[in-house]
């Protein structure tokens, strides 16, 4: 048996710190239980092999000859699966801390007698399957509805019981370990600048996370708690221009390297990085990263022993024969959520222990995505001490919680936007021209989901305000734009609107009904259905006498529009022209409209109509919108004429109009 940590001039170990190897497992258990002690399964040369981390480990750790242990409150229970090669070492761990040891099954948890805030799953990795892990957090989420404590989870793995004990020397020796260069560090590739809300968080977004910034922060400074907010793979974190890799050991392709196990990624064949460009040599080695504590939140970070890709490659393998105490990842599939690692880095500051981040993280993530964020290494170690020990009812309070009612008003005019911007997207197949600026409207609809969402993919800090209103605002702008467009049309066209769309949609009539509005004269109803897409309907009621006097399209949010003004026009002149503008009851409260007055081919005949007026529309409260209309002295020429109101809303297209005369002034 030695004793210490390696002298990092001599290579040698001392009896300075309470680091202690045994080669024989019962020697090893025998010091496991000494809460004193940190033991290791296996030869002294471990201590300094390639990734194990425990070298600097040691080096770090202040020489106290006898470890203090943590105050432990709240209880451990430490579970290994039925038959375990893991069970010694975890009755030997529960015995250390005076906590409860359980071989049993997870779902078996909630009929032992138990309470703890600690939970401790111990087993190899080829004892660990991804439903036993799953079936660890469901019983642990189990232990806290029924008020059995905290049950924060934290797995010990590893291929051998070596391995194992390895990772369980780091978690017990990291309250050993001086304070870290800089407190946080948070590493998101997609995005701009973020507020600083946690003192002593950095955050490296955008194209900053290239090699050249990233692998001195993360190789050359020690960090509390460095997290990741990326798409990534089981081997890999993908940054901007390399990655984040899992690979364990150095490897030189071709026929030399030895045997390469199933599952082994293209770099082990090739020496290239899937990432294009990227030569194996590039990448920045997981293994490397000078953390106390790393969050990888992104795709299947935290792998068991059942993965796709081979264990030699796997992040979780790297991490756990690296320098970190203690590594959070996700099982399951998913897009990265930034408002994790922004509570993580919280939570860290306030004290939490990597259990706690875990149990947040996956309440966080709960009704969004499945909660299959997990620990691997032991739950009470603290990424950023000081500030603890902390509360995990305390701790929820930094949760971002919904705004109910804001939540709600911005759903609610995402989906007007949305309703409006499939309207304008659809009035060609009408025969009306296109909006513009739709590929604009659609940016936006991203951006004021993700907003929603609270999506990582958009990491910024908005300056144009929030961005639901800024989408409703474009889309206001849209249909300001058809009306002008319909403006225009009416300058230099006779035909009334439903002469437009009847061109491209079938059409039955229906005649009876109310009587004219104007002439009190017989009506009938004639409806159009485009045949390749049925939903797309409009209907415009018809006066025999005084032409179609109100079109509308099918689910409307206007109901209805009156025009009132003299049924002759004075040449030359000014008429002033009314138009009542009535809001359906489910348009919703301030519908944006754009509402236009125009008589056919005005320019042609001498008429002056005024551009679109703007106006918000709510309902049972009908709008009313006045223009006046110049009138030429030649406009008598044409003595009929049909003056017609035009609302945009909604991103459809409504109308109306009644015939007029004008007679000379004279």
């Amino acid at each position: 048996m030695t004793v210490g940590p390696p002298d990092t001039v001599h290579g040698q170990y001392t009896a300075d710190a309470p680091y202690v190897a045994h080669p024989d497992q019962a020697g090893y258990l025998d010091a496991l239980r000494d809460p004193g002690l940190i033991p290791v399964l296996g030869e002294l040369g471990g201590f300094g092999g390639f990734g194990d981390g425990l070298a600097e480990l040691a080096e770090l750790s202040s020489p106290t000859g006898r470890l203090t242990p943590p105050a432990l409150t709240g209880g451990v229970l430490v579970l290994t699966p039925p038959g375990s090669a893991a069970a010694p070492l975890g009755a030997a761990l529960a015995e250390r801390v005076g906590g409860t040891f359980a071989a049993c099954a997870p779902r078996e948890l909630p009929a032992l007698d138990a309470a703890a805030d600690h939970v401790v799953l111990a087993a190899l990795s080829d004892e660990l399957s991804l439903d036993l892990l799953l079936e660890t957090l469901d019983a642990t989420a189990g232990l806290r509805r029924a008020g059995r404590g905290e049950a924060a989870l934290g797995v010990l793995s590893g291929r051998s019981l070596e391995e194992l004990s390895r990772l369980l020397a780091k978690g017990l020796g990291a309250a050993l370990r001086p304070p870290p260069d800089h407190p946080q560090l948070c590493v998101a590739p997609w995005g701009g600048p973020q507020r600083a809300e946690v003192p002593g968080l950095h955050w490296v977004t955008g194209a900053d996370t290239r090699a050249e910034v990233l692998a001195p922060l993360l190789t050359g400074r020690r960090h509390g708690l460095v997290s990741f907010a990326v798409a990534g793979r089981e081997h890999g974190l993908v940054l901007a221009d390399t990655v984040v890799c899992g690979a364990t050991a150095d490897r030189t392709p071709g026929p030399g390297q030895g045997p390469v196990p199933d599952g082994a990624p293209s770099c082990a064949f090739t020496g290239k990085c899937f990432r294009p460009g990227v030569a194996a040599a590039e990448v920045i080695p997981a293994r490397a990263i000078r953390a106390d504590v790393v969050l990888a939140n992104s795709c299947t970070s935290w792998r068991p022993g059942d993965g796709l890709v081979a264990a030699e490659y796997r992040l979780t393998e790297a991490f756990a024969r690296g320098g970190a105490a203690a590594f959070i990842g996700a099982v399951h599939r998913m897009v990265p959520d930034v408002r994790l690692n922004r509570l993580a880095h919280r939570a860290a500051a306030a004290g939490a222990t990597v259990g706690q981040l875990g149990v947040l993280l996956n309440r966080q993530a709960g009704d969004r995505e499945v909660p299959y964020h997990l620990v691997l290494g032991l739950p009470w170690v603290v990424p950023v001490p000081g500030a603890g020990p902390a509360r995990l009812a305390d701790l929820a309070t930094l949760l971002d919680r919904r705004d109910t009612a804001g939540e709600t008003a911005a759903r609610a005019g995402l989906r007007r936007a949305g309703r409006a911007i499939r309207a304008l997207r659809e009035l060609p197949l009408a025969g009306l021209l296109p909006a513009e600026g739709l590929p604009e409207l659609d940016a936006q609809v991203g951006a004021a989901v993700a907003a929603l969402k609270g999506d990582p993919s958009v990491l910024r800090t908005d300056a144009e305000g929030d961005p639901v209103e800024r989408l409703l605002e474009l889309v206001a702008e849209a249909e300001y734009g058809v009306a002008l467009d319909l403006h225009d049309f009416g300058q230099v066209s006779e035909s009334p609107l439903n002469e437009v769309w009847e061109d491209f949609l079938e059409t039955t009539a229906v005649p009876g009904g109310e009587r004219c509005p104007y002439c009190a004269g017989p009506t009938a109803t004639v409806t159009g259905r485009h045949p390749a897409y049925p939903e797309l309907r409009r209907e415009v009621w018809a006066c025999h006498r005084c032409g179609p006097v109100l079109d509308l399209p099918a689910g409307a949010p206007v109901r209805g529009i009156g025009l009132d003004c003299p049924p002759l026009w004075p040449s030359p002149g000014t008429v002033e022209v009314e138009v009542t503008v009535t809001a359906a009851d489910g348009a919703g409260e301030g519908l944006p409209a754009a509402v236009l007055v125009q008589v056919a081919k005005a320019a042609a005949h001498g008429l002056v109509v005024p551009e679109p007026q703007r106006v918000l529309l709510v309902p049972g409260s009908p709008v009313r919108v006045r223009a006046e209309v110049e009138v030429g002295e030649h406009a008598f020429a044409h003595h009929e004429h049909a003056v017609r109101a035009i609302v945009v809303a909604g991103g459809q297209v409504h109308g109306a109009s009644r015939p007029v005369a004008v007679r000379p002034s004279y």
